[in-house]
């Protein structure tokens, strides 16, 4: 026997039968077919995506922004620093514009291991951060011709750090890690200003008891050579023996 398609019996008055006869043929079996058709499409893009999955589903990715400006030094000339990391840490790199913002791009990394993907982002992650500096702290972490950005540029390795007159900040840009270096030698070089600056009153308040032993000794220019007058440990303008303001940092005791 042939296989028989179901049929749907429709009973009731002519006018009745008509237009039940238009509901099923112009609306439920056309809407049948559409969602037929629905269903082979998504069976379809099911099987996309467990192809996809299957072939990328082991990798680790990471997405994250950047200054347009940083893309040049990122990719090199000629592409050649992005096919450095590329083949360092077997990571795959893309870099696109930013559909939300036209001065950033965006760059995706996927590899193997989070591990690698890290690395890799480690070496393309440029970002400029600025900390704000109290007026009277300036001369302290600035330093005498900006001796103390310098060392610290240096030693974080940072693209540059600078100090903007108008909004008492130094701005830092280089890499994450680098800023985050040179952010930690900022904090605490500013620490140690009150320190030093105990040491200044400790040293004015010894000149004082020795200029009053010399009075009640009825002394005249006797005591201590130099007795008289407190070094100020925290005036960073002063050339006469202030401390290794420039040994901030790790490494190096500074720059002579």
């Amino acid at each position: 026997d042939k296989k028989q398609h179901p049929k749907v019996l429709l009973i009731g008055g002519e006018r009745a039968v008509a237009i039940g006869e238009k509901l099923l043929n112009q609306i439920h079996f056309r809407n049948q077919i559409k969602m037929q058709q629905f269903h082979e499409y998504r069976e379809w893009y099911l099987e996309q995506i467990k192809w996809y999955e299957q072939k990328h589903g082991g990798k680790h990715k990471e997405v994250f922004s950047v200054d347009s400006t940083f893309v040049g030094r990122i990719i090199g000339k000629k592409g050649e620093n992005i096919q450095k990391l590329r083949q360092e840490f077997g990571v795959e790199i893309e870099v696109q514009e930013s559909h939300q913002s036209w001065t950033e791009s965006v760059i995706t990394i996927s590899g193997e291991t989070p591990e690698a993907v890290t690395k890799a982002r480690e070496q393309m992650e440029y970002i400029t951060e600025s900390i704000e500096i109290e007026p009277e702290q300036v001369g302290w972490i600035v330093g005498k011709g900006h001796a103390n950005l310098w060392d610290i540029q240096e030693k974080a390795g940072l693209q540059y750090a600078r100090f903007d007159n108008k909004t008492s900040s130094i701005e830092l840009r280089g890499l994450r890690q680098q800023v985050e270096d040179a952010k930690l030698m900022v904090h605490v070089h500013r620490d140690y200003l009150s320190v030093y600056q105990d040491m200044s009153n400790e040293q004015r308040t010894i000149a004082k008891q020795f200029a009053e032993l010399d009075r009640r000794g009825g002394k005249k220019g006797g005591g201590k050579k130099g007795a008289g007058r407190g070094k100020d440990w925290a005036d960073n303008d002063s050339d006469d023996d202030h401390p290794p303001v420039r040994s901030v940092g790790r490494g190096s005791s500074g720059r002579k």
